[in-house]
């Protein structure tokens, strides 16, 4: 076939790519969901913003307190794509980074199929297989992690055109495609994928290898390639890795690395797609209801695929079979180990591997089962011939498929609890119908056209008509065919919030268990609130610093430690606001429960606290449980929303009464919250306090956020929907003054995004300025002073946060924060990407002189 018939394939998939990512933004929508869209983009509308200013993305002012971006690795701050976000708007930046990635990765594998001898129609199926269905396609919630994936198929070219180079120039220019392809795999902020997808490199290079002209020039060649790699993606890894030795990942126990590994019993999806329900689009309405979450555990390429794995197997032991498949049987056995993570003996062993052991998100191992799926049904398309010989090993595949219907048909809740491991609903069980008639309908075609269409030259493109609609069938099911509404990329959409958390002070929101997740992806929930431009205690990211995480339990997505609300940590982080949800100080006991006794609140001597109801309610009737050593006086106070006191009843309590009710009046309204006061000389406990409401309803205080959350610490301001906000009255601002030893005279936050502080100090003694910005390594201050040289002072810690000494007079000070190694990885990246451009004119001048000694050869 000519070389334009070659590329009509290729560009058809560039087509697909630009229909699925950009033409929904014509009609008002966009390819972002999940991680994507609370996570990925708003770092990457950051990193634009930042570098439109003129400065380095190196630090994010907006997520817990302050830390590091670029080191954080899940902004991908300095990978290419990422830079159209400071030439374009964000959501034409987003739709074409989403189809670059695409082409790279479908071109990817197109390019190396075509290098294995395969025809272009068969390496197109094996490309749309790869791109459309699996891993690749359901970890587009994750876009880091599809980028860096896209570049695999990249490296194996290099590899294939080592082990076929006939010379020294092309031998440089195939190492230049590894070298690039390294590189941007280190640039995506994607550590796991650095990792896993040198699996597949290296066993293909380790097939390669005894067939290559010259072993020595390529094992050189792909030494120098990973080398010019890694120093391409230095400017990333340097500064992450001095990072992650400050996080909580500089020390990763089994469990951490074992807490995203595909349960094995799941491996059953690879045969039956969505048998623990979808994302609620076409083959199933309800949404996955299994372990981990439904992008960790995709990976179903359809049944074709299957059946090609299946069907190649005689390559082990026929000698005129496909004999390159070998290594990709292999590729897809390991990776399918390595992805059940720790309930396998070789994943007991990996974890004990430097720097592997660091991991977590085993599940994605799924890609490399993918892709090598992906490879051997385009192998088995291509050579029909032999893929009718061993149609009894393909049907191996449809037989399991079958097999799981069978067992669903006649129980389909013990299928689905066998495989999920849970205790399920029977509306959950039938979740998986759809799915199961689907496959029975495709497993029953995929047989007939095995047994009667053999050695038909009809065969194949049959097959492939069934590929497509199988694959098509699972797409229905995807997130990505169902784009979100631009409407999303606005921020938060309370301008009453917006005015409130705006710059003033930071915000935080206690929701572990996203039991409100769309008002607070209204709210600006992190990392959203970038957009809205509303600083946070807390993130959404892979990495944090371990000392801020050990002091507030700021990590996991929406929690904060509660102990860490009361005290000063709250007022030194410049926390004024609180988002919870009203349970977390009371919760509703339904007729027939009894109060549970979680509460334990000791009361010394004249002694008082407040606890908040979280929502406004009328109360009719008190009613404590209190433990007294001796007869105590208690008084009972109810507080409206503003903080005033509104009714009052003192009472005494005898040791051998624990429980005391007490009546309000009729037109008490509107209660917030209960003081109670211990009025006696002994310490009293509080075992449990209840409220009944005009309404008949009984309320107990026994939230999370109850002890914690304290009048006139903090103080309600609303109910907003499911939410209750409360803001903190006692915050010590940006910046101030250590032991009070002079004023503060003014202090400017300029915010301009890198977390810069401006602030004029004027002072008698030497003085320690206390910043509310989390600590880091590599933050600095620039103390400017009249007819005096600047002074550099590094940070020191101060709790979590930061503090500078300033000497005595009038300083003008500025902070700026450089990353330790950032300068090594910004050099040692310009010479790699020196090394990358040279290679290819180096070999071009290489090749244009063989060429002339050939025209004019020597007498």
């Amino acid at each position: 076939m000519s070389m334009p018939g070659r590329h009509w394939p290729a560009a058809a998939l560039i087509a697909v790519g630009l229909l699925i990512f950009v033409g929904p933004l014509a009609v008002g929508r966009i390819g972002l969901w999940g991680d994507n869209l609370i996570q990925n983009f708003p770092l990457r509308v950051l990193v634009g913003h930042i570098i439109d200013t003129g400065h380095f993305p190196l630090w994010n002012s907006f997520d817990w307190s302050g830390t590091p971006l670029l080191a954080g690795f899940n902004a991908g701050a300095l990978y290419p794509l990422t830079l159209l976000f400071a030439a374009m708007p964000p959501s034409l930046a987003w739709c074409l980074g989403e189809v670059f990635t695409f082409a790279v990765g479908a071109l990817g594998l197109y390019c190396f199929l075509i290098g294995e001898g395969l025809k272009p129609w068969s390496a197109a199926a094996g490309s749309m297989v790869w791109t459309a269905g699996g891993a690749f396609s359901g970890q587009w919630v994750h876009i880091a992690t599809v980028q860096s994936a896209s570049w695999v198929p990249w490296a194996l070219v290099s590899i294939q055109r080592m082990a076929r180079a006939s010379g020294v120039a092309e031998l440089a220019l195939a190492s230049a495609i590894g070298a690039l392809a390294a590189g941007m795999i280190l640039l995506s902020g994607s550590p796991e994928m650095a990792v896993y997808g040198f699996i597949p490199a290296l066993c293909y290079f380790c097939f390669a290898l005894p067939h290559a002209a010259n072993r020595a020039y390529m094992i050189l060649m792909a030494v120098f390639a990973v080398a010019v790699g890694a120093m391409i993606g230095a400017v990333q890894w340097l500064p992450g890795l001095d990072f992650i030795v400050q996080s909580q990942r500089s020390q990763s126990t089994f469990a951490f690395f074992n807490s995203f590994a595909m349960p094995p019993r799941l491996t059953a999806m690879l045969f039956v797609p969505y048998l623990l329900g979808g994302y609620g689009y076409g083959a199933t309405a309800i949404p996955y209801f299994g372990p981990l979450n439904l992008p960790e555990v995709s990976g179903y390429m359809g049944l074709l695929p299957l059946m090609a794995f299946f069907a190649t197997l005689s390559a082990w032991w026929r000698k005129n079979s496909i004999s390159s498949a070998r290594v990709w049987h292999v590729v897809a056995m390991v990776g399918l180990v390595l992805a059940w993570g720790g309930d396998t003996p070789m994943g007991v062993a990996m974890y004990h591997v430097p720097g592997y052991g660091l991991l977590r998100d085993q599940s994605r191992n799924l890609l490399e089962v993918d892709l090598a799926l992906a490879v051997l049904a385009a192998l088995w398309l291509d050579r029909s011939s032999l893929a009718m010989v061993n149609s009894r090993w393909a049907g191996i595949p449809l037989a399991v498929a079958g097999a799981v219907a069978a067992a669903y048909a006649m129980s389909a809740r013990g299928v689905v609890r066998w495989v999920s491991g849970l205790s399920i609903s029977s509306v959950q069980a039938r979740a998986a119908a759809p799915a199961v008639w689907a496959t029975v309908a495709l497993v029953v075609a995929f047989a007939l056209l095995l047994g009667f269409a053999a050695r038909r030259r009809w065969c194949i493109p049959a097959f492939m008509a069934l590929m497509v609609v199988n694959l098509g069938l699972y797409a229905s099911g995807q997130y990505w065919t169902h784009p979100t509404p631009t409407t999303v990329l606005r921020g938060a959409h309370e301008p009453w919030l917006t005015h409130s958390f705006r710059g003033k002070s930071r915000i935080a929101i206690y929701d572990p268990s996203l039991s409100e997740k769309t008002i607070l992806d209204a709210v600006g929930q992190p990392d959203l609130n970038v957009l809205s431009g509303v600083y946070s205690v807390q993130g959404y990211g892979s990495i944090v610093s371990k000392r801020y995480f050990g002091a507030t339990g700021a990590h996991a997505q929406l929690a904060y430690k509660p102990r860490a609300l009361h005290g000063q940590i709250p007022n030194s982080l410049n926390l004024g606001w609180l988002m919870a949800r009203p349970d977390d100080f009371s919760r509703q006991i339904k007729p027939g429960q009894r109060a549970p006794r979680h509460l334990t609140l000791t009361l010394r001597s004249h002694q008082s606290t407040w606890m908040y109801l979280g929502r406004l309610l009328t109360i009719q009737q008190l009613r404590v449980v209190i433990s007294a050593p001796i007869s105590a006086g208690v008084r009972l106070t109810t507080m409206k929303a503003q903080g005033r006191r509104m009714s009052s009843k003192i009472i005494t309590v005898h040791p051998q009464q624990e429980h005391v009710v007490v009546s309000l009046p009729d037109h008490h309204r509107n209660a917030i919250g209960i003081q109670v006061t211990n009025l006696s000389d002994a310490a009293i406990d509080i075992r449990q306090a209840t409220v009944l409401t005009r309404q008949g309803q009984r309320y107990s205080l026994d939230g999370q956020l109850m002890p914690y959350v304290r009048y006139p610490h903090w103080r309600y301001i609303k109910n907003m929907g499911r939410m209750v906000i409360f803001r903190n009255m006692q915050t010590h601002g940006w910046a101030w003054l250590q032991n009070g030893a002079g004023p503060l005279q003014s202090v400017r936050v300029s915010h301009q995004i890198q977390g810069g502080l401006v602030a004029e100090v004027h002072t008698t003694t030497p003085v320690q300025l206390v910043v509310s910005q989390s600590y880091a390594r590599g933050w600095c201050a620039y103390i400017y002073r009249p007819s005096k040289p600047v002074l550099v002072v590094p940070a020191t810690r101060h709790g979590v946060i930061q503090s500078y000494r300033l000497p005595a007079g009038f300083s003008r000070v500025y902070l700026r924060y450089r990353p330790p190694l950032f300068m090594w990885g910004m050099v040692t990246t310009l010479a790699g990407l020196v090394l990358l451009i040279s290679i290819p004119v180096m070999a071009r001048r290489q090749i244009k002189y063989t060429f002339t000694d050939r025209l004019n050869p020597a007498p």
